[in-house]
């Protein structure tokens, strides 16, 4: 590339790198979650998607059923962090 002005034109300039854009699309789903219970905590573990779709993961989403049966969203988890605590503080007795 050169730019020219009413005294000449310049030296050309150094050639840049290709740059292909890739069209991205939605991430694969998350590994199922394992989930355990620690004294009061519990702790679910889940692995990355195997695709994240051309584009970084940026967070998870907790999805919690609801009693009716249906899914409503939780916690939002930044990623790339594969883990979420949940610590329970309400007391039941029978």
């Amino acid at each position: 590339m050169t730019a020219t002005n009413l005294d000449g034109e310049s030296d050309k300039s150094e050639s840049s790198d290709l740059l292909v854009l890739v069209e991205a699309t939605v991430p694969s789903a998350p590994g199922t979650p394992t989930i355990a219970i620690s004294g009061n905590d519990v702790v679910a573990i889940w692995t990355a998607p195997s695709s994240d779709g051309g584009c970084e993961i940026l967070e998870y989403t907790i999805l919690g059923k609801s009693a009716a049966g249906s899914f409503e969203n939780g916690p939002v988890v930044s990623a790339p962090t594969l883990t979420y605590t949940e610590t329970i503080t309400e007391e039941f007795r029978l």
